[in-house]
């Protein structure tokens, strides 16, 4: 299966042509050797033609079901960063000036980091440049430090237990 995965798209529908083709011209030659018998196979061929676009019609709606849940999952976690980075931007303005400065510049770098970052192609030219940091470790907090001194952390780490201040809201 991961095969079907490196192949280009231009490669992948000659392949579907191909086996859509063959299948075509197998069906035909089996329907001409079996012309004879066309009274005699007439009825049980008509129910299994139904059943057939049954079951394909299960499948295309359950398909088309699951792409609209993860739609609606993708879109609730879109606006759901949104709102959290509105925020704490709005949060951020409150801080006293040496630190609100510093706290806008960020969020706003790491808005425009994750812009670039959900327009981007995974494993495109691009996205493989060597010596270049992670999308989003550019937009770290002052904690993890600038990328070249300090090794790239994907998560930070968590808060204790009973502290309840957050640096965000999600």
């Amino acid at each position: 299966m991961p095969l079907f995965f490196q192949l280009s798209s231009w490669a992948l529908g000659l392949i579907l042509f191909a086996v859509v083709l063959g299948t075509t011209g197998l069906g035909l030659l089996l329907g001409r050797s079996q012309r004879h018998r066309s009274d005699s196979l007439r009825e049980p061929l008509a129910v299994l033609q139904a059943a057939l676009l049954g079951v394909v019609g299960l499948i295309l709606a359950f398909g088309l079901a699951l792409a609209v849940g993860r739609y609606e999952a993708r879109r609730g976690a879109v606006v759901e960063e949104a709102n959290a980075i509105g925020t704490t931007y709005l949060r951020a303005q409150t801080l006293a000036e040496p630190i609100r400065t510093g706290s806008l510049q960020r969020l706003v770098r790491y808005t425009d980091t994750s812009i670039a970052l959900s327009q981007s192609v995974p494993g495109s030219p691009a996205a493989r440049r060597p010596g270049r940091p992670p999308p989003m470790a550019s937009s770290c907090s002052a904690s993890c430090g600038p990328w070249p001194d300090r090794p790239w952390r994907p998560r930070p780490s968590p808060a204790p237990r009973d502290c309840t201040w957050r640096a965000s809201t999600r």
